[in-house]
């Protein structure tokens, strides 16, 4: 008898981790029109690892694109020597496509790499497409 009981134990064990293991299926309750695509994010005035000359103006040209509306976008740029933003500029503005277009003139002290980050903010929720690229600015 202690043998069946401890088998019915086992088999009972077996099938409830079987059960609780089952993966369920995931429902979502967001309407259709608030899922958006993954932004197309296109860099057209440099290229990474460019050399930016002292007092030079770095333009930052490119597009972002998406088949879904977005909420804007975000340009950075971070000085890794200083560990300081030195620009940073944003737009709040609801499209499925934006032309990006900003200067910065290079007022680095010391040899710095910079890091450009644009991120294309695709809801309101804080959800990102980031594109990052560096610069060498001279002194």
């Amino acid at each position: 008898m202690k043998k069946y009981i401890l088998n019915f134990v086992y088999i009972s064990i077996i099938a409830v981790t079987a059960v609780a293991c089952k993966k369920e299926e995931e429902t979502h309750d967001e309407d259709e029109h608030t899922e958006v695509g993954t932004p197309l994010i296109t860099i057209t005035s440099f290229n990474d690892g460019d050399t930016i000359q002292p007092g030079a103006e770095f333009h930052m040209s490119g597009t972002i694109v998406s088949t879904s509306e977005m909420h804007g976008y975000e340009i950075i740029l971070h000085n890794h020597a200083t560990m300081q933003d030195v620009f940073n500029v944003s737009e709040h503005s609801h499209a499925t496509s934006y032309s990006v277009h900003e200067h910065w003139t290079n007022n680095v002290a010391d040899t710095s790499t910079v890091m450009f980050t644009l991120n294309a903010v695709k809801d309101h929720s804080g959800g990102i497409t980031t594109k990052t690229l560096h610069v060498v600015c001279l002194p």
